[in-house]
C-alpha cells in the first residue's frame, strides 16, 4: 500500500477473523477504540510500536478502517496492527505501507 507520506487524513484497512475452532469467519460489530478493547498501533520506519490515538470503525463485512494522523504518516514505511484485546481469538491483517512525496515535481522537456 502506498500512502502520502507527513499528510493527515489516510485510512488504512484491514479485515478482521474469528480464528475459535480452527474455523475462520469474518467477524462484524465491533466499533470504537475502547469498545471491545480495540487498539490500533504502529511501527514507523522499523521502530517500537505506539498506540494510534484513533478510534478503529467498522466498514462493513468484517473490514475495519483506521484514520492515520500526519505524525503517523512522517515516515518511508509502516507497519499498522490492530487488535481486539489481550485474550480474543480475533486477528486483524497486519498493513504494510510505503509513503510517497505528496507533491512531486515533475520535469517536462521537449
Amino acid at each position: 500500500m502506498i500512502i502520502y507520506k507527513n499528510t493527515a487524513g489516510q485510512y488504512v484497512y484491514s479485515r478482521v477473523l474469528s480464528i475459535t475452532g480452527g474455523a475462520q469467519s469474518l467477524v462484524s460489530g465491533l466499533s470504537g477504540a475502547s469498545q471491545n478493547g480495540l487498539t490500533g498501533y504502529i511501527s514507523k520506519n522499523g521502530g517500537s510500536e505506539i498506540v494510534i490515538s484513533n478510534p478503529i470503525e467498522e466498514v462493513g463485512h468484517g473490514m475495519y478502517k483506521l484514520l492515520l494522523t500526519q505524525n503517523e504518516t512522517n515516515c518511508d514505511t509502516g507497519v499498522v496492527q490492530m487488535t481486539v484485546g489481550p485474550t480474543s481469538w480475533y486477528q486483524f491483517d497486519p498493513v504494510y505501507f510505503q509513503t510517497t512525496n505528496p507533491t512531486p515535481s515533475v520535469s517536462i522537456t521537449g
